[in-house]
């Protein structure tokens, strides 16, 4: 790979351990190249016109070290060899009346599970209900998923002749094929630890595979709106000035996840490090590269140059009072590494943008009429580590085996009583054969999905409305028995017709251009309607508002032409982003800089980072910290993105005075980026997942490879 008369090959990974909290001076540099270990440490000596990438973990106390030197470009991920279990030891251990079972394996590749069975007098018995989960797939918080470790499990079994008792453990594989190994006899504990071990047997069932959480998680809480959401947006040269002039300027980032209208008020920006002296006239929303409409509560309406309504001229007095508050509709992110799409609300030069209030005349408004609505359930409680579905996320819902019903319910409200709606289901294969799966709606079979292998198989089929209840709709997949079809849910969708009602004072919500429109169900006369049809030219409809009996509706005139999407909510549920916080400056998107050494981390960890960069400065080297958030504002508009440090290392390699000779990734990476499986938030600078022959694995010289051979 050449670029720039620079080339770059990944040679080796050298992995070591090092302190906690990043005492990272225990790594050298010298010449020539050599690699070895000193007093328990590793010694990198690289000779002048090699790039090195290395990556600094910290939580598990781990320190890789990729090495990129002259030459091609090769793949860096760690990949296990092709086999499905490597079991090493077996063992039955008797405990009074009871033996426990323990095997270990090397590594496991397509494991699904395995079986125990006893032997007796030449009769095989199975000893398990159902197979043992093995590594194949990875679930949530709560079950014990053994990757090439130990498994166990407690026979109950009174002693009588233990000479006459063996045991045989079987393997199962994604393609539905078994393996025997044994046998193996029962032995007496060791002397002194007689005492059955409490922490054994601890394992999950296959069946019962991630099915715990998903019913864990009600269907109220796991039903949502299918919601708009913006997609990853690589930065173009078009963009690159103004989100340049942005991550310049003082800001406040705003993390939005959901759809809906946000409402930040002036004590909560202040706090999070707006300047309280700002020109709110001055005010500008980004997102993506593009400024966004808002409103800065407290403005005058003029009329002037920009037409009737429209927010120009800012308070009376310039100042932004804690009465205050800033409004604009938002839409999350449609991202495999982040849930949180970055707003930037920024203390612009000029009069930003703001939310224009239509002012047509109203005219009677037509009787309300159904519209189609969808909902849908996507459960994200298994890792499917070794699927290829092109670079995709990996999570799913709970598997489908041995005919056991996975219920995957979903809350409709506002059912209309008229009219057809559709059921959809989306399944992912498990195993390599061929799957069908039967779809059950509210106790009545509906429609079956049938597909092969590790593809993805959806049915959807029309169902009439009056097949579907208000609240609560029972939804059963049921695959068939034994082992060879097993499936995984990806998501259950249904879009029905939705009465002109709102949820919970909110809905999103279908109108026509130049037509009036009225929406209910209403608890309080606080009622906007808002046409969200462009998300960065939001317009106010100006609804009014009356009173039906103990509820409230509002009617308003629709704007533009053809179709359009409209928003309607009470004051109650104005949305506040997930989290809000203060930009800091940067611009490393410039030519002039001459740096021989990069440390991209959080600026959490700076302080730990500093003894190495100190050490690699009095070396000779010129060095630059450069934090992740800095990278994702100046490449990615904010957005969290792997790509992001590829296009900022790419960057600094073509139009930096001097490319960079060394590159340190200081800070953990995680497979879960979105937090999933709910262990934490561990990605601090994140990796490249990538699909290898038997899973996914991560690697870090994917940031360096950027002709993609």
């Amino acid at each position: 790979m050449q670029s720039k008369n620079l080339k770059i090959k990944l040679i080796k990974r050298v992995t070591t351990f090092v302190k906690e909290r990043y005492q990272l001076g225990s790594v050298g540099i010298g010449t020539p190249h050599t690699v070895g270990p000193i007093k328990g440490r590793r010694r990198i000596q690289p000779t002048a016109n090699r790039t090195f990438i290395a990556r600094l973990w910290s939580r598990t106390g781990v320190l890789s070290l990729m090495l990129a030197l002259a030459g091609g470009c090769t793949a860096g991920a760690w990949a296990y060899t092709e086999t499905d279990a490597a079991v090493v030891s077996l063992k039955a251990t008797r405990y009074d009346d009871r033996v426990l079972l323990e095997w270990q394996t090397g590594h496991e590749v397509n494991n699904v599970g395995f079986n125990i069975y006893r032997e007796e007098n030449g009769n095989l018995t199975k000893v398990t209900p159902e197979p043992i989960a093995g590594s194949a797939l990875m679930a949530g918080p709560g079950f014990l998923i053994r990757a090439g470790l130990a498994y166990s499990w407690w026979d109950k079994h009174p002693k009588g002749d233990d000479t006459a008792v063996r045991y045989w453990l079987e393997d199962i594989d994604v393609s539905g094929q078994t393996a025997m190994r044994g046998p193996f006899g029962i032995e007496e504990p060791l002397t002194g630890s007689s005492a059955a071990p409490a922490e054994k047997g601890k394992v999950s069932l296959l069946s019962a595979l991630g099915r715990e959480v998903s019913e864990e998680s009600s269907a109220e809480r796991t039903t949502r709106p299918v919601e708009r959401m913006a997609g990853m947006v690589k930065l173009k040269p078009a963009m690159m000035g103004t989100q340049a002039l942005v991550a310049s300027m003082p800001a406040i980032k705003l993390l939005v996840q959901r759809e809906g209208w946000y409402r930040i008020e002036q004590p909560q920006l202040v706090a999070a490090g707006l300047p309280a002296n700002v020109d709110p006239r001055r005010l500008q929303l980004f997102v993506d590269g593009l400024e966004v409409a808002m409103r800065v509560t407290g403005e005058q309406s003029v009329k002037g140059k920009q037409g009737d309504g429209e927010f120009v001229s800012g308070e009376k007095d310039g100042t932004f009072d804690p009465t205050d508050a800033v409004e604009f509709y938002g839409i999350g992110i449609n991202s495999a590494s982040t849930v949180n799409h970055v707003y930037w609300l920024v203390a612009g030069s000029q009069n930003g943008q703001r939310i224009r209030t239509n002012t047509a005349v109203k005219r009677a408004s037509p009787i309300p009429e159904p519209f189609a609505y969808a909902v849908e359930r996507r459960d994200k409680i298994i890792y499917f580590s070794a699927l290829k579905n092109g670079g995709g996320e990996k999570f799913y819902g709970p598997i489908l085996y041995n005919a056991q019903p996975v219920d995957q319910s979903l809350v409709l409200q506002n059912v209309a009583s008229d009219g057809s709606a559709t059921l959809e289901v989306s399944l992912q294969g498990f195993t390599f054969t061929p799957h069908l799966v039967k779809v059950m709606l509210n106790g009545s079979e509906v429609t079956t999905v049938e597909f092969d292998g590790q593809g993805k198989g959806t049915a959807t089929v029309t169902i009439p409305q009056s097949s579907l209840i208000e609240g609560h709709n029972q939804v059963q997949l049921i695959g068939p028995a034994g082992y060879s079809d097993m499936s995984l849910v990806e998501y259950v969708r249904v879009t029905y017709q939705h009465t002109n009602t709102a949820d919970g004072n909110a809905l999103r919500f279908p109108g026509t251009g130049k037509q009036m429109t009225t929406m209910g169900g209403f608890s309080n006369a606080s009622v906007r309607v808002m046409d969200v049809t462009d998300p960065t030219a939001v317009q106010d409809l100006n609804g009014v508002v009356m009173q039906e009996g103990a509820t409230f509706s509002v009617s308003a005139l629709v704007p533009g032409t053809g179709a359009r999407k409209l928003l309607a909510f009470a004051e109650d549920q104005k949305k506040t982003p997930a989290r809000m916080i203060a930009d800091e400056a940067s611009s490393w998107r410039t030519t002039g800089l001459d740096v021989d050494y990069v440390v991209i981390t959080r600026k959490e960890l700076v302080s730990s980072i500093q003894p190495l960069v100190t050490q690699r400065a009095n070396q000779g080297l010129k060095t630059a910290v450069v934090s992740i958030e800095d990278i994702y504002d100046e490449f990615s508009f904010g957005n969290k993105s792997p790509q992001a440090v590829k296009d900022f290392l790419l960057y600094a390699k073509l139009n930096w005075k001097k490319a960079p000779r060394f590159v340190v990734l200081a800070g953990d990476a995680t497979y879960d980026p979105k937090n999933y499986t709910g262990l934490g938030d561990f990605d601090l600078v994140p990796t490249k997942l990538i699909e290898t022959n038997y899973n996914e694995a991560a690697t870090d010289d994917w940031f360096v490879d950027f002709d993609g051979d």
